[in-house]
C-alpha cells in the first residue's frame, strides 16, 4: 500500500482507526463489501495478513484473521492518536489503567499498545510515523 493511501487524521485525541480481529475472515469481508460497499486492499505484515477496509479510496479500518487459540471477545477496537505513546501509556497505567499489549512497532506506519481501563474496556492508543 503507498504512503499516499495509508493518510489518516493523525490529530491527537481522534479516534482515527477501528479494527476487528475475527474468526471468519472471509464471512465477515462478504457481509462489509456487499453491506457499506467497502473494499479491500490486503497487506503482508508481521503476524499475517491484514486487510485495510476502504470506501472508495478512504480508509475506514482494517480487520485480521483471529488465531484459535486467542480467547478474546470478538468485538471493534477504536484506535486514539498519541503524541508520545511511551508517555501515554505511562500516563495511562499512572491513572488506573491497565496494559493489556505493550508497544508494538508497525514497521513504515507507527506503533500501538493497548490499554484497558478499570472497568475493563479496551482501546488502543496509536502513534503514528516510523519510530521502530
Amino acid at each position: 500500500m503507498s504512503k499516499e493511501k495509508q493518510k489518516m487524521d493523525m490529530l491527537p485525541g481522534l479516534v482515527n482507526w477501528n479494527e476487528t480481529a475475527t474468526k471468519d475472515l472471509e464471512g465477515m469481508k462478504e457481509i462489509y463489501t456487499s453491506q457499506f460497499g467497502w473494499n479491500i486492499e490486503e497487506m503482508e505484515l508481521p503476524g499475517g495478513t491484514y486487510s485495510f477496509l476502504k470506501l472508495g479510496e478512504r480508509l475506514v479500518g482494517g480487520m485480521l484473521q483471529m488465531p484459535p487459540e486467542i480467547g478474546t471477545p470478538i468485538m471493534w477496537m477504536p484506535y486514539i492518536t498519541v503524541p508520545n505513546l511511551r508517555d501515554a501509556v505511562a500516563k495511562s497505567t499512572s491513572l488506573g489503567a491497565k496494559l493489556y499489549k505493550d508497544i508494538t512497532p508497525i514497521p513504515g506506519l507507527g506503533r500501538l499498545a493497548i490499554i484497558t481501563n478499570r472497568q475493563g474496556a479496551a482501546v488502543g492508543l496509536w502513534e503514528s510515523g516510523d519510530k521502530n
